[in-house]
């Protein structure tokens, strides 16, 4: 599989020259089966590290990886730990012990911490570092799509793994964010 390679000039502008990625290090903070971490390894960014607090997930993860013949083994690691416990083991204060990208994939509506979970997540991020976060939205939409027809019509998901007191809105995201001086586009 051929890799995208995009280089960001000085004004943001983005060209298909250079390794961009190739020099990223990523998070990824509840990692589940590894969907993300290996996607992102195959963009061909430079290490990626999943966390997951389930043995289970991470077994799956490193199964399906044990699969992959291109390489992959080289560039994504798991690791059965939690955000919390990886700052524990971190001198946040070096920056080479930090990301370029910390991802968090559909995990903030599985947290009873919501506030503690994103600042814990800003502090493994490097100084100007991205950090990308998906959810499901506390919307009426997003309860009527994930829960009803999800969980209790197409029984896509278990019944029970979204509550709509764990979903959030944006506008929360955003002020937990910006009170560790984290800005959002």
């Amino acid at each position: 599989m051929e890799q995208m390679r995009l280089k960001a000039n000085e004004k943001g502008d983005v060209s298909d020259e250079g390794d961009v990625f190739g020099r990223m290090n990523v998070l990824d903070v509840g990692c589940g089966a590894g969907i993300l971490a290996e996607g992102l390894g195959r963009l061909g960014m430079g290490s990626v590290i999943g966390i997951d607090p389930t043995p289970k997930c991470i077994e799956l993860a490193q199964a399906h990886l044990d699969l992959d013949r291109d390489g992959l083994q080289n560039v994504v690691k798991y690791e059965n730990t939690t955000i919390e416990k990886m700052i524990e083991g971190t001198d946040t204060a070096d920056e080479s012990k930090l990301f370029d990208l910390v991802c968090c994939s559909e995990v903030i509506e599985h947290v009873e911490d919501q506030r503690s979970f994103l600042h814990n997540c800003i502090k493994m991020l490097k100084p100007n570092g991205l950090f990308f976060l998906s959810s499901i939205a506390k919307t009426p939409e997003g309860y009527f799509m994930n829960i009803i027809m999800g969980e209790h019509v197409l029984g896509l998901l278990p019944k029970g793994t979204h509550e709509w007191d764990y979903l959030i809105c944006s506008e929360t995201v955003e002020k937990y964010l910006s009170e560790v001086n984290c800005s959002t586009i």
